[in-house]
């Protein structure tokens, strides 16, 4: 095996270079850049020792070896000098900049002012920076190019360009002179700027000059600001004021022009103006008066005149010249008359008014001397009351004449009016009426009174007490005079007194009613109003049952009063309570003594009334327990019941079984003791047409009930009628209490019915009369007649006792009754209304005692129960 080895080094030949920085301040170099021949046989591979350089490595060379290694790992080196350069200027940065002329009127600036952050990868050297160009005067006012040059630390430079805007902030100061200036013959004076303007020295220098005003005329005779405004060659404006002063010394220019004048007729004077002789004097600025030395002439003055015409401006400037003012005589009387008014003075018949010529004359004349006057009429009476024509001659002492027309007003004095205080009295109706005569005291005129009349003469209850009233009296020429009076209206009418005869009191529950005096009030009246109606008693108790009599006393606003007697019929009403014994009571044994374990009433219940109705009972030879009803009435006949258990063994003993106490009329479980057993409810069957008794239902009354006393005549007890309000199936029971015979009962009701589906159909406003027969089985038939419009039928009003079965009440006990209401509409077969009883109007009755009597709807309606309808039960 050959082995061949390679021992010998390359070669490695070096050079020095110079390199530059780039823009980021460095620079890289490769192993090619500073070879410079190295050599090997088998080849080689280069490596430096520092291939990076940077801003710190600039100026002082960088020894770089090379190291040249072949494929053997033979090696050898040599070392290259580096240089490097930085060849990058600097990037500058400027900024604009406003520099301000100082008072010297120059400024400067340096490079920092202009230096807006400029860069270099080495570093910027602030220090060696300049700009050009840096001083600024005058010329340079505005905006200006300047260059900044900056360096870097390798002496590098880079420039740019910013515009410093030179500004004159010192505002100079203006000079302005006052002055003086006349204005010429035509009143105008005119300046220029430099007439106000005091030099003033600015380095700038002035653009130019100009004022505001450089005009005057007559309207600126005096003091006027003037402002002058300089403008400098930097733009400053500066202001200052100039006081000019305007004058006029040019006199006016005075024209005279002669006149002839007449003296006046009436005043044998005459008077001119200064403009009678002005002949058109003028002045530029205007003239501000004209005056004459002799204005006024007379008789004395007759012939020619000289008068001095003075013209003087608006600026006191003054002329004068000379006018002739001829006067002369040549006029004629003048009158005149002035319309007077007089009164007639004196007594009627014979009052009169007197005028002489005097008293009409306003001023009548001659140019000389004195005129004669003379007039129409002069002497006026009663006939001439109001406007007279008259005439008034004025003459001269040459016998010319004037006339003038005037009117003469003749008043009639005014009337004495006299007056009188009176009293009246209202009548009935609150009212009277009061003449003017009667406060007439003796009135008077010179010539005839009339009329007289009252402010007020009607006068009514708001009146009453004095009241001041105007008589005014006038005469036949409608002269008027008044006077004040005090009629004293008085009210003595007494009231007007109207009062129910009987007014039911009904007793409470404790034994004491109340009653308002209003209650008895008939419709009492007083025409100037009623202030308290009042009544002798208003409260009675269980010792006051029946009539009783009160007095009513009525007082009118006035104090005036008046009586009249009622009657306060006082009426229990409520029934006592009462709960009978739970025992088992022998037939023989049954008293009103034994039957009951508790009673009370608002009367007291000593004075109780209880039966026990065991007559119809037989006893038995077996021991039977019954129920016995036991009716309690007190001493106003208001009843109670409950029911005892009776053993009706014949001579038996007791049972000891607890009896059923089944009410009549009702399902329900008995009473508890000591509460009033509830009054049986009878049932009633009614029958439709066509229908027989075994397929009829048995509709019940139910809920709320209205309950009515009933009286004869005398206001004695008879009985009670209690209507159940709600009506279902339209079959009512109702209950009639009486311990008097009384053969038949009827009442007339109102009735509210509804449909099938609870709406209300209508109210019967008018009544519907239904009957009561107690005592025994009877038929009533209610036929169904009159028709109500679409809305169904009604009964008729009517009640017939018959044997007609087509309606059958069925069997009531001795203290019941029962009587039907059947409603049918036309098209079907069932009744389709359902409704409720809303009121009791009227109740009558038929005794075998007391004859026939009826209760009217003026009787005292106890209460009224408005029962919310609840369902329909249809047959």
């Amino acid at each position: 095996t050959v082995t061949v080895e390679d021992n010998i080094n390359p070669t490695a030949i070096c050079q020095d270079i110079t390199i530059q920085l780039d823009g980021t301040g460095n620079s890289i170099i490769t192993a090619n850049d500073i070879d410079n021949g190295s050599s090997d046989e088998c080849g080689f591979s280069s490596s430096l020792s520092t291939n990076t350089f940077d801003c710190d490595d600039v100026g002082t060379p960088v020894a770089v070896i090379m190291t040249v290694t072949d494929p053997s790992g033979n090696t050898a080196t040599c070392t290259s000098m580096v240089t490097v350069e930085d060849n990058v200027a600097p990037v500058a940065r400027c900024q604009d900049f406003t520099v301000t002329l100082d008072d010297t009127r120059t400024a400067s600036i340096t490079p920092n002012d202009i230096e807006n952050g400029s860069t270099d990868a080495c570093g910027v050297d602030f220090t060696l920076s300049t700009v050009n160009p840096d001083t600024f005067g005058c010329a340079e006012v505005g905006p200006n190019t300047v260059t900044l040059e900056v360096f870097d630390e390798n002496s590098n430079s880079g420039t740019c360009t910013a515009v410093v805007t030179v500004e004159d902030n010192t505002s100079p100061d203006a000079q302005c002179n006052d002055i003086t200036v006349q204005l010429n013959a035509a009143g105008v004076a005119t300046i220029v700027p430099a007439d106000v303007h005091a030099p003033d020295a600015d380095q700038c220098g002035i653009d130019f000059l100009s004022i505001d005003t450089n005009r005057f005329d007559c309207d600126d005779i005096g003091d006027n600001d003037v402002v002058l405004t300089v403008t400098y060659l930097n733009g400053f404006s500066v202001m200052c004021t100039s006081v000019v002063t305007v004058e006029d010394n040019i006199a006016p220019d005075a024209q005279c022009q002669d006149i002839d004048i007449l003296l006046d007729g009436t005043t044998g004077v005459v008077s001119i103006v200064a403009s009678d002789v002005d002949a058109g004097s003028t002045d530029a600025c205007g003239i501000d008066s004209i005056s004459i030395n002799q204005d006024t002439f007379d008789c004395t003055l007759l012939g020619a005149n000289e008068v001095t015409l003075t013209v003087t401006d608006v600026n006191g400037n003054i002329n004068t010249c000379i006018a002739t003012v001829r006067v002369s005589d040549d006029v004629p009387p003048i009158a005149l008359c002035q319309d007077i008014t007089v009164e007639l003075h004196g007594s009627s018949p014979n009052s009169v008014a007197i005028i002489t010529a005097s008293d009409v004359d306003a001023g009548s004349t001659i140019p000389c001397g004195e005129p004669g006057l003379l007039l129409s009429k002069d002497i006026f009476t009663c006939s001439d009351v109001g406007e007279n024509d008259i005439y008034l001659i004025v003459s001269n002492n040459y016998g010319d004449t004037d006339i003038c027309f005037l009117t003469v007003t003749v008043l009639d004095d005014n009337p004495v009016a006299v007056c009188k205080d009176i009293t009246v009295e209202l009548d009935a109706g609150g009212n009277v009426v009061v003449d003017a005569g009667a406060v007439d005291n003796g009135s008077s005129d010179n010539c005839a009174i009339s009329s007289y009349t009252l402010s007020t003469t009607t006068f009514s209850c708001a009146n009453i007490g004095p009241n001041s009233v105007t008589l005014t009296v006038d005469n036949i020429n409608d002269v008027e005079a008044t006077c004040g009076a005090v009629i004293n209206v008085e009210d003595n009418i007494a009231p007007v007194v109207n009062v129910i005869r009987f007014v039911d009191v009904e007793l409470d529950s404790s034994g004491v009613g109340q009653v308002s005096a209003s209650a008895f009030d008939g419709g009492s009246s007083d025409a100037c109003g009623i202030s308290n109606f009042a009544v002798s008693r208003t409260q009675f108790s269980c010792q006051d049952l029946g009539n009783q009599q009160v007095t009513i006393t009525v007082t009118d606003n006035n104090q005036n009063s008046a009586s009249l007697s009622s009657n306060a019929v006082v009426r229990d009403s409520i029934s006592p309570v009462v709960s009978c014994v739970t025992n088992v009571i022998p037939l023989a044994d049954v008293s009103s003594d034994n039957v009951l374990q508790s009673s009370s009433d608002n009367c007291g219940a000593l004075n109780l009334n209880v039966e026990v109705d065991t007559g119809s009972i037989q006893c038995t030879s077996t021991s039977q327990i019954t129920t016995v009803p036991v009716r309690v009435t007190d001493a106003a006949n208001n009843l109670a019941s409950c029911s005892v258990s009776v053993d009706t063994l014949c001579g038996g003993v007791p049972s000891s079984a607890t009896p059923s106490r089944t009410p009549v009329g009702s399902a329900s479980e008995s009473p508890a003791a000591g509460s009033a057993s509830p009054t049986p409810a009878p049932s009633s069957t009614a029958i439709l047409p066509g229908q027989s008794p075994s397929s009829t239902t048995s509709p019940e009354a139910v809920g709320s009930s209205l309950t009515r006393n009933i009286f004869d005549s005398q206001q004695n007890f008879v009985g009670r009628v209690t209507l159940p309000q709600t009506l279902l199936g339209f079959s009512v029971s109702a209950v009639v209490s009486s311990s008097n015979a009384v053969s038949s009962i009827s009442a007339v009701v109102d009735l509210r019915l509804f449909d099938r589906n609870g709406d209300e159909v209508f109210e019967v406003n008018q009544s519907v009369s239904v009957c009561f027969v107690p005592n025994r089985d009877a038929d009533i038939s209610s036929v169904c007649l009159g028709a109500l419009g679409d809305e169904g039928y009604i009964c008729q009003d009517s009640c017939l006792e018959a044997s007609d079965s087509s309606l059958y009440c069925g069997n009531v006990s001795q203290f019941n009754t029962a009587y039907t209401l059947l409603f049918n509409h036309p098209s079907q077969t069932s009744p389709f209304l359902c409704g409720f009883v809303d009121d009791i109007d009227s109740i009558s009755f038929d005794s075998s005692s007391s004859g026939a009597s009826s209760i009217s709807s003026g009787f005292s309606i106890l209460f009224l129960l408005v029962v919310t309808f609840i369902s329909c039960f249809y047959i």
